[in-house]
């Protein structure tokens, strides 16, 4: 069966050497470059939000000079099957580099023992239940990490701690991606989700036609007119923090709760509308009913804000659950395990099919696995073993087992549900409206567990900081775009982990040399001090000892419930014009800054189609396909050509 398949092409060629080579090369580049970006310069999101700045911009230099190739040396281009090869590789582990993993463990590992002060009293509280493994423990080197002047890393007070601390983020990293291979043809062929994230990578790898060494998309003037819009602007506001006569037409962030200062309107302390061009593009290739119920659910949410105030459940003397209205986190976290389990429901017949593939010698065409990353069997044992060395792991730091489960059940729940949404609607930015531990703290209490291990929870707490870097997206992303291709689900899983650890590596190296050069306390403070936020917020636990929230508790079950009835509504009602993603993903900060580019391509997509019907809307994708590819490519060439080669830097991107 294996060689009538390698026959008829479902697993396509060897894995092409000279794509992991460029794939590797451009992993190098941009995990080098992305802690003095981020970190010392302080200049842009180097590798965020999806699809990631620098990726995108060396993915485009590279397939220009592919088309250069063709056009003298037909024979030597790369197909269209090693771009996106290398555009998986190189897109899946980005996030690891900057705060996905490195920008916020490294800090992490020296935190606790540096922000310890006799005031804080952290040393009586809770340091001596970190484990000595966790990070170094010499002062002379904790202290040159943050004043600098060192001219080599001190390798040996780093090795340890960095080994046990990576092979937990690799045996994580895996058992996610195990998840993807489970869940991948569920959502890739039977519901056909449009991972729009991925709608401008696939039309940039496309073959050309015969005799041209352009394909459709770059043939396209509608592309260029949306491509050039965003270069500039970009353009434009370079110049004018340069040369201040030059008028800039930045368009970022317009604060309207500024004019919101009377009764009950204030009480929307955050709505600003911002002009981003890739999530303008990003939401015009996405069904209609998702871009519209992400902004609806938003503006619902911030009505709730406005009504709580109208009726006075915010006074002092208002119950405890009406004081809590409208409980966004808790009613996030309700509708965020809600739209797991929905889909869990969904899919029962398929993981029905992959369970029982395992060890079966005649395999039901219905769990076929050749096309997969792995095969099921691989994945789901492959998943569990995973799962025991994390807990083990834990186990040893000090972390009782029953709540290491706890904590990476939610962890994978999260995960996820997030990869669900991004694949869904396209989500640039994902958040979470709560981190495992919190939700542990506040269904449990932070008194049941103990000192213990809530010490040990904290000290993880650094992997969910900032969700934006969660990587199962990512991953889920990388085998959509092998999906029709003849890349080989084995050799993709290859490329995946090596790309991973390469991001790895080579971050953590260039955090280290830059820390220790210049010192942690000239870096971007933001992910400096994220050394001590989980330990100060469970110093506040440990001084309240909040019990479990009841009241919070109601709420996450009102947002379970929601989402239900909203899942039922639409299932069962054809005209039904709500989402039930846009309600999970409008209880989350995710939406902060994105509802208005959402509304705009919605509005634009929605104009298309009634003018102009399927074939307007058609004509106009590639332009604002261009929207992200010129975004990714003005911000690649200030931050990567401009900033690191002629020292001349353009501006932060993204301001908070």
């Amino acid at each position: 069966m294996a060689k009538a398949a390698r026959r008829d092409g479902r697993f396509g060629r060897a894995l092409s050497g000279r794509a992991v080579a460029i794939g590797a090369t451009i992993i190098g580049a941009v995990a080098y470059l992305c802690p003095i970006i981020e970190q010392y310069e302080w200049e842009i999101d180097y590798v965020l939000p999806a699809p990631p700045v620098s990726v995108m911009f060396f993915f485009l230099i590279l397939i220009l000079g592919n088309a250069l190739l063709a056009r003298w040396r037909p024979n030597s281009a790369l197909s269209s099957n090693e771009l996106l090869l290398i555009y998986a590789m190189t897109m899946v582990g980005a996030p690891l580099c900057s705060f996905g993993l490195v920008q916020f463990l490294l800090p992490n590992m020296v935190g606790p023992v540096h922000f310890a002060t006799p005031e804080n009293m952290w040393a009586d509280e809770f340091l001596r239940y970190i484990p000595d493994w966790f990070g170094p423990r010499d002062p002379g080197v904790i202290e040159a990490f943050y004043t600098g002047n060192r001219e080599r890393i001190p390798w040996g007070a780093w090795a340890k701690p960095l080994l046990l601390w990576l092979s937990f983020a690799m045996a994580l990293y895996w058992v996610l991606l195990c998840l993807c291979a489970i869940v991948r043809r569920q959502w890739v062929d039977h519901e056909r989700l449009t991972f729009g994230v991925l709608a401008a990578p696939l039309a940039m790898a496309q073959d050309p036609p015969a005799g041209r060494s352009l394909n459709a998309f770059f043939a396209s003037r509608w592309m260029w007119v949306g491509f050039c819009i965003p270069v500039l602007v970009q353009l434009s506001v370079g110049l004018h923090l340069h040369v201040p006569t030059v008028p800039s037409l930045k368009l970022m962030h317009f604060p309207v709760e500024t004019y919101l200062g009377e009764k009950p309107w204030n009480a929307i302390t955050y709505l600003h509308i911002s002009v981003m061009y890739s999530i303008i593009g990003i939401a015009y290739m996405v069904p209609a009913d998702v871009s519209f119920s992400l902004w609806f659910f938003y503006l619902l949410r911030k009505a709730q804000d406005v009504l709580a105030v109208s009726m006075g459940w915010r006074a002092s003397h208002a119950g405890g659950v009406l004081a809590r209205f409208p409980a966004v986190n808790d009613q996030g976290v309700g509708a965020f395990f809600a739209l797991f389990f929905v889909n869990l429901w969904m899919m029962r017949r398929h993981l029905r099919n992959a369970v029982g593939a395992i060890g079966a010698r005649r395999v039901d065409p219905a769990a076929d696995d050749s096309r997969e990353a792995m095969s099921y069997s691989v994945a789901v044992l492959g998943a569990l073993a995973g799962t025991t060395f994390l807990v083990v792991w834990m186990t040893a730091a000090g972390l009782a087992p029953g709540y290491g489960l706890l904590f990476l059940g939610i962890l994978f729940v999260f995960q996820t549900v997030l990869a669900r949404i991004r694949a869904e609607s396209g989500m640039a930015w994902l958040f979470l409206p709560q981190p495992p531990s919190n939700v542990i703290a506040t269904v449990v209490g932070a008194t049941r567990p103990g000192v213990r291990n809530l010490t040990i929870l904290a000290s993880l707490k650094f992997h969910t900081f900032e969700q934006n870097g969660y990587i199962m997206p990512f991953q889920m992303e990388a085998l959509k775009a092998a999906d029709g291709r003849r890349i080989r689900g084995r050799d993709l899983t290859t490329v995946i982990l090596v790309g991973m650890a390469l991001y790895i590596g080579v971050g953590t190296y260039s955090s280290l040399r830059l820390y220790y050069a210049h010192g942690a306390d000239s870096m971007n403070q933001w992910r400096v001090e994220s050394g001590a936020w989980a330990f100060e917020e469970l110093q506040a636990w440990l001084a309240s000892r909040p019990e479990a929230s009841l009241p919070a508790i109601l709420y996450m079950g009102l947002g379970a419930a929601f989402y239900g009835a909203l899942s039922i509504a639409r299932n069962h009602w054809l005209w039904w014009p709500f989402h039930p993603i846009g309600y999970a993903v409008a209880n989350t900060f995710t939406m902060e800054y994105l509802w208005s580019p959402f509304l705009m391509g919605w509005l634009a997509k929605f104009v298309a189609l009634r003018v102009g019907g399927m074939a307007a809307y058609r004509r106009l994708v590639p332009f604002f396909l261009g929207l992200i590819v010129g975004e990714a490519a003005g911000n690649g060439f200030w931050s990567t050509v401009l900033g690191e080669v002629f020292g001349i830097h353009g501006f932060a991107h993204f301001e908070f």
